[in-house]
């Protein structure tokens, strides 16, 4: 796996500059704050779009050229960055590698929908990639020149562990404000991660389609989805819904998700706080409230060890 371009645009805008574009490489676009609407399409629309000038555009947000920074391969930013996306505007999409032809049957049929916060969108190369702001959008873009053998699913991969998603963006919030690009070590090693969290969703989804040996484990889930953030929320209470005891429900839905009870209702209550962190100016005392917690105290020491930053400094760094 080799980190082509990446850029991030902290948002403001209220559309992309390119609304249609294809790749060489494997694009991953991913929303911090906001939302869009995408669509990819492959087969005979990709090679219309190839014939009739496409553009093999970066997903940079719409107005001048400094609103998403980022660094080509050779480390470059500022204008040098703005160079490498030109250069690849011109590339079109006639280098599309065979990872496409290894790891995706072309098709003509589109995948589409909208993506926000926990979400990222991939796009194979070759592939026409359509997408428009639905609100003013955060997102961080990735294109990859190749993929080491891992196959990414195209469409929309939705993320569980919105903890470790938004504690990856800040830092890669805060290396594109902080240091130099011309070393990329780390920035690699960012991606990599969002890859690993791909790879981890693609595996909860598997277990998430046991569902006929697994019911009411898929059961659990759903009722600590709807009510994690409620005041009165127990893992007691959910067992007895579901006819277990405690440790019963323990053991099975670790096997049947990979990870306890406790983790998975407390992502979903740190997903519910990134957004209202992101997305409103509500008191920290209001998100505890409104998220199933005590006190912002408890609140804050919670979501720090999950995301390793506070809510105050994650705000900062993600808020558009």
């Amino acid at each position: 796996m080799e980190v082509k371009t990446y850029y991030y645009s902290a948002g403001g805008m209220t559309q992309f500059r390119y609304p249609e574009a294809a790749y060489e490489g494997w694009v991953v676009l991913a929303p911090q704050s906001g939302r869009f609407s995408f669509a990819i399409y492959g087969g005979d629309q990709a090679e219309e779009h190839a014939a009739a000038g496409g553009s093999a555009g970066t997903g940079g947000t719409g107005g001048s050229a400094a609103e998403g920074v980022g660094f080509g391969r050779a480390g470059a930013s500022g204008a040098g960055a703005r160079a490498d996306r030109s250069d690849a505007e011109r590339t079109g999409a006639s280098g599309a590698s065979a990872d496409k032809a290894s790891a995706v049957e072309t098709t003509a049929a589109a995948c589409s929908g909208e993506a926000a916060f926990g979400e990222l969108v991939i796009c194979p190369p070759g592939f026409v990639l359509k997408r428009s702001m639905l609100e003013p959008t955060a997102f961080h873009f990735v294109e990859l020149s190749g993929l080491g053998g891992l196959e990414l699913p195209p469409g929309k991969v939705r993320i569980r562990d919105v903890q470790r998603l938004g504690s990856t963006f800040a830092y890669l919030a805060r290396l594109r404000a902080e240091q130099s690009y011309d070393d990329m070590t780390e920035f690699d090693h960012l991606i990599r991660d969002l890859l690993f969290l791909v790879r981890r969703a693609q595996a909860s989804a598997a277990a998430s389609r046991r569902e006929t040996t697994e019911p009411l484990m898929h059961q659990a889930a759903a009722l600590m989805e709807r009510g994690a953030c409620e005041p009165d929320f127990s893992l007691q209470d959910i067992a007895g819904q579901c006819g277990l005891r405690a440790s019963q429900l323990s053991t099975r839905f670790q096997a049947a998700y990979g990870m306890s009870p406790i983790r998975f209702a407390t992502s979903v209550r740190l997903a519910k706080a990134a957004k209202l962190l992101v997305e409103t100016d509500l008191t920290l005392d209001d998100i505890a409230e409104r998220c199933g917690y005590q006190n912002a105290f408890y609140f804050s020491r919670v979501f720090s060890k999950q995301m390793k930053i506070s809510p105050s400094l994650f705000r900062r760094a993600n808020q558009v």
